[in-house]
């Protein structure tokens, strides 16, 4: 009877055995599929679609947990965003299935490589994440300063910063941390090292170190976030 299989499925469940025999009389195929069905967990279905525009102009429809566009290749929109504690912050935010995303509430970008490698500066932010908790404290805003910008660019390899409308571009041109410092028009000038450049780099009569708090749009070259 239903109150018979329903004593059994209560024992079941809140048993901690993993091994159950029991002896039930069945006269019929119908029978016996009720008595699985009703003895078993339905799962859900793990999946949903979405139809969205994705960031590149095309109509697309995905699936929520992967998220990519077919198109492009990029992250949809719409892609499944899971809840974390930022590690800056530590407020609630959102990243996706990579643990990638960016806090709402100071705007840290949260990824694999910069949360792991903490006191290093590492693509996308262009300071360490000590750092940031420090300046999140103080009420300041994530700006590198010249020392930031230059360890993201042994990082990363290209950056560019611009000052008074003159477009800088710097490049790492050895594994010894050799620099390629392009300005003004094509001027070039080149420097052995992250303290030689310090040291050394100038826009037209200036040094560098000293315009450094002038500077606008320091970042990582070709950035897209």
């Amino acid at each position: 009877s239903q109150d018979v299989l329903k004593q059994v499925k209560n024992y079941v469940t809140k048993s901690n055995d993993r091994v159950f025999y029991i002896k039930i009389k069945i006269s019929n195929i119908d029978e016996i599929n009720t008595v699985i069905n009703n003895m078993c967990i339905k799962p859900q279905k793990g999946f949903a679609m979405y139809s969205c525009e994705c960031y590149c102009g095309n109509q697309i429809t995905i699936e929520a947990y992967d998220g990519q566009c077919p198109i492009c290749g990029e992250d949809s929109p719409k892609k499944r965003k899971y809840e974390t504690n930022c590690p800056v912050c530590n407020h609630i935010t959102l990243v996706d299935k990579y643990g990638d995303g960016e806090c709402k509430n100071c705007s840290w970008i949260i990824e694999n490589l910069p949360n792991r490698f903490k006191k290093t500066v590492a693509y996308p932010n262009l300071i360490s994440l000590d750092k940031a908790k420090i300046l999140y404290k103080e009420g300041k805003t994530y700006t590198p300063d010249l020392n930031d910008f230059l360890e993201a660019l042994d990082f990363y390899g290209e950056m560019t910063f611009t000052y008074k409308d003159i477009e800088c571009e710097l490049y790492r041109i050895s594994n010894e941390g050799g620099i390629s410092f392009y300005y003004d028009k094509g001027s070039h000038d080149e420097f052995l090292n992250k303290e030689d450049f310090i040291k050394n780099a100038k826009i037209g009569d200036e040094f560098v170190r000293d315009v450094w708090e002038q500077v606008k749009n320091p970042n990582y070259m070709n950035h897209y976030i």
